[in-house]
């Protein structure tokens, strides 16, 4: 897991996720737990186990998104074929709003646009891709030339500024690229110190 806890602005709250696949909000001028969830599902036959990747908060600090990948265990067996998901939780009470599946490898970030209509996941794949979280439709998608591992939007979410991963080990950070969300082009990088 990337990020395992996030906290909102000026809302006194904490969001934590475990290893077990379960999520917590919490109150941080009183210490206690306001609510908790577990994605993992149970049936007779089946047992799906969530991977939790990332968690972000959205700056209203009313959603919480998640990116994880689902396993599944028929019997004994452990199937292939896992799922890649964005959960989107309501905040106050830990209720899913939305899970979508998606088809691509999600890996690191997981950011909000500042409107909230979109998510920017970043992928294994070098791709950072855009989602409209009304529909769980991929909107968009930004080629990278390494791994990224971070995306944040502009506050008029015209442009999201992506880090990658260095190219190998012991070799400088490649710049961090400021991309046109509509076009996905480059539009300049900006050299890390």
């Amino acid at each position: 897991m990337r990020r395992s806890v996030m906290t909102s602005s000026g809302r006194k709250r904490l969001v934590a996720a475990n290893s077990d696949g379960s999520i917590a909000l919490w109150n941080t001028a009183t210490g206690q737990r306001v609510w908790q969830v577990a994605l993992k599902k149970i049936s007779n036959e089946e047992l799906t186990i969530p991977n939790l990747i990332n968690l972000s908060l959205f700056s209203d600090g009313k959603t919480v998104a998640v990116s994880y990948w689902e396993s599944r265990v028929v019997g004994n067996r452990l199937l292939k074929g896992e799922q890649n998901h964005i959960a989107l939780l309501d905040a106050e009470s830990g209720r899913l709003k939305k899970d979508f599946v998606t088809d691509k490898a999600l890996e690191h970030a997981i950011e909000f646009s500042p409107n909230g209509r979109l998510v920017a996941s970043a992928g294994a794949d070098k791709q950072v891709r855009l989602w409209n979280i009304e529909t769980g439709k991929q909107t968009s998608s930004i080629d990278t030339t390494e791994r990224p591992i971070l995306a944040v939007f502009s506050p008029d979410e015209r442009l999201v500024a992506i880090a990658t991963e260095a190219s190998a080990r012991n070799t400088p950070l490649e710049p961090i690229g400021i991309y046109d969300v509509a076009s996905g082009t480059l539009v300049r990088t900006i050299p890390r110190p």
